[in-house]
């Protein structure tokens, strides 16, 4: 019935203009743990929905003639996607050619986990395609917040999204303990949810296992929050996303995952230091307002926690039972030491192969970082570092002041979203949020302060195709 209802939805947003399908390309990010090609059919391998779906919005964007001569110049310029461009390239080619160059070279089977010869396998394959299926993904926002007439959309898609987070989360604190959300979990890959920590039962949403859902439920705070699409919306928007975000902070603390909980005091941190910026550069009225709410929220969360602490014994013995659980002896655990022989065994692999790289999916490591290094080499770590840096620290225009914050936030948020993938992260695909952020923040400095050609109400470069294809004919 899950299954019929999703490929009702797919042909559905296929038919319809293309704004439908990023709307349910954000929706599905939650459903981590659903195939939706029965497995009997595709030999055990897990079709997850976001990859199906984000080949249709792909799809959709790039026939958009308005897109095509921004996309081209965006996946060719080194100041907007041309670094990403190269890494991904990169990072194919040595996946394509690393196992028949240095085969046998020992590395962490990527679903054995344990140490086993370098060769062609099927997790090449499937990394592969979640990796192009990211960059793909990056391209096309980064079209679509190019163009104003489908920035709204792209709003609209994240509070769509955040909304199924929230929905998945509270959906399995009501369904813990029984079959309700079976249908919504058929992956083949092991699936913990019914872990829990201390006390507290550990909240997966749709998602494989805690970790995961709490790095979701930060990446759309984080979002919601800091980078606030909702701000080109109506005012109801405006205030939807407030409660939203602070929805999705609440969820990311009951996945009582570590790596989220880092997350979350990079969040809190990175909040209060952009408060205080704002406080001092602000400039209009609304501003004003808005930081008004944002302290008052600060405020409030801080005064909520303390107050909890001090009035009930047995929250705050429970609570420090779970930091002290999965933050202070993280280190005894046994999936620390695990996690360790992951990265050991994998940089021994990198060396073996003189830094050219193992390939994507060849590997598993527990640090995103190390996925990249090793699986695409100094070349392809060395593209993505500089194309993040670029990201992050060039100059942003003066201009649509609206923008530049948005462009602002998106800076931060990569920081907050990037946390729980350095401390978690086990291959190379840096996934669909990272490709949100880096979409972001590339299409609004580039907004802010367009090219002439760009400026104009139809880009030159698509009447030159079009002439030069007469010229042929």
């Amino acid at each position: 019935m899950v299954l019929a209802i999703f490929w009702l939805s797919f042909a559905l947003a296929a038919i319809l203009p293309k704004h439908w399908s990023v709307y349910l390309f954000f929706a599905m990010l939650p459903f981590g743990a659903f195939s939706v090609i029965p497995t009997e059919i595709t030999g055990g391998t897990t079709i997850l929905p976001v990859i199906v779906c984000s080949a249709l919005m792909v799809a959709k964007v790039f026939s958009d003639d308005r897109h095509r001569i921004t996309l081209i110049d965006g996946l060719l310029g080194i100041r907007r996607l041309g670094l990403l461009t190269g890494f991904v390239l990169v990072a194919l080619i040595v996946t394509a050619t690393a196992p028949q160059l240095f085969s046998g070279t020992p590395v962490m089977g990527l679903n054995t986990l344990t140490i086993t010869p370098l060769a062609h396998g099927a997790g090449n394959l499937t990394q592969s395609v979640y990796l192009s299926s990211s960059f793909l993904i990056t391209a096309s926002l980064y079209c679509l917040l190019l163009n104003p007439e489908d920035r709204p959309v792209v709003a609209r898609a994240v509070l769509v999204g955040g909304t199924v987070v929230v929905a998945s989360g509270l959906a399995d604190m009501a369904a813990a303990g029984t079959a309700v959300l079976e249908p919504v979990r058929t992956a083949t890959y092991a699936l913990l949810t019914n872990d829990s920590v201390g006390a507290m039962r550990r909240v997966v949403g749709f998602d494989t296992e805690a970790s995961s859902f709490g790095a979701l439920a930060l990446s759309f705070a984080a979002i919601l929050y800091f980078i606030r699409p909702a701000n080109i919306l109506g005012p109801f928007a405006r205030s939807f996303q407030q409660v939203l975000a602070a929805a999705c902070f609440a969820m990311t603390i009951l996945s009582t995952s570590s790596a989220a909980y880092a997350g979350l005091a990079t969040f809190i941190l990175c909040a209060v230091v952009d408060v205080v910026r704002r406080a001092i550069v602000q400039r209009a009225p609304e501003d004003g307002r808005a930081l008004v709410w944002d302290v008052l929220a600060l405020g409030a969360v801080s005064i909520g926690i303390v107050t909890v602490l001090l009035l009930d014994p047995a929250i705050r013995s429970a609570i420090y039972g779970t930091i002290d659980t999965i933050l202070l002896k993280k280190g005894e655990s046994s999936s620390y030491l695990e996690r360790s022989t992951w990265n050991s065994v994998s940089l021994d692999g990198l060396l073996e192969t003189n830094g050219f790289g193992v390939g994507v999916g060849s590997t598993r490591t527990s640090n995103w970082l190390l996925a990249v290094l090793t699986g695409t080499g100094l070349l392809g770590a060395g593209l993505l570092l500089a194309f993040v840096s670029l990201a992050l620290f060039a100059p942003v225009p003066r201009g649509d002041p609206g923008l530049r914050a948005m462009c602002l936030g998106s800076r931060i948020a990569l920081i907050v979203v990037a946390v729980p993938a350095l401390g978690a992260g086990t291959v190379v695909d840096f996934g669909p949020f990272n490709a949100l952020i880096f979409g972001s923040l590339v299409a609004l400095r580039v907004a802010i302060a367009p090219a002439p050609w760009m400026r104009a109400s139809r880009p030159h470069g698509i009447r030159l195709l079009r002439d030069a294809g007469a010229l042929q004919a």
